[in-house]
């Protein structure tokens, strides 16, 4: 059972925000920023380990701890988890793409044996229209790549009018290219302004970076 704290928003100090922006029939909005990624690729590549989940494992740390990014709007009320999982797509071997996901740890190793299993069931599974998206979860953040393309900005299709949905994190991130001795890869974060400002939007993307600069002393611990 997901845990989480209900925000009063009649005390919350985001109260004219949140009130401004629940007019908008879209409320989304996101950034694209470059991260270095030259730490995470020498680790995968030294270890022959997937890139795709350890930079999942990063960027999920650095979801969760930013407070905002834990914020959701369920069914009238401000939700904040204790934690959110990775909800994630994967490449089936007939070409086309299923969602999973697993519960997050901060345990480097249990982290990408979860991944690592859900990703193999699902290059296999094969969902119809019916149950494709049949658990809906909020206690978690939606993530996807599209590894053969270093592109400059997306945008991601979004269930307009759905405030419980818009509210969930989008993500993806494309090809990582060698610039100027680093390897660098475009991301982009989308959030609902509803619940997120750019200021804790912009700390994730510092905070991912420290993490990717850190990512082979991180995960011993």
């Amino acid at each position: 059972m997901a845990k989480f704290e209900i925000i009063d928003t009649n005390t919350w100090i985001r109260k004219s925000q949140f009130d401004f922006f629940s007019t908008f029939l879209n409320p989304d909005y996101g950034f694209n920023k470059k991260i270095d990624v030259t730490t995470v690729l020498e680790y995968s590549k030294e270890t022959k380990t997937s890139f795709f989940i350890n930079f999942l494992y990063v960027f999920s740390l650095a979801m969760n701890d930013i407070p905002e990014m834990r914020l959701r709007y369920v069914n009238g009320e401000v939700r904040r988890y204790d934690l959110i999982n990775p909800g994630y797509t994967v490449k089936t071997n007939d070409g086309s793409f299923n969602n999973c996901g697993h519960e997050f740890t901060r345990n480097y190793q249990e982290f990408y044996s979860r991944a690592h299993e859900q990703i193999e069931i699902h290059k296999e599974k094969v969902l119809t229209r019916e149950n494709y998206n049949d658990n809906v979860l909020y206690n978690e953040f939606y993530a996807t790549c599209v590894p053969i393309i270093d592109f400059e900005a997306m945008t991601h299709p979004l269930p307009l009018g759905d405030k419980n949905s818009l509210c969930v994190p989008r993500a993806c991130w494309g090809k990582y290219v060698f610039i100027d001795g680093k390897y660098m890869m475009n991301l982009n974060i989308t959030v609902s302004h509803m619940l997120v400002d750019g200021f804790p939007l912009a700390e994730t993307f510092n905070l991912l970076q420290k993490y990717c600069d850190e990512f082979k002393e991180l995960i011993k611990k």
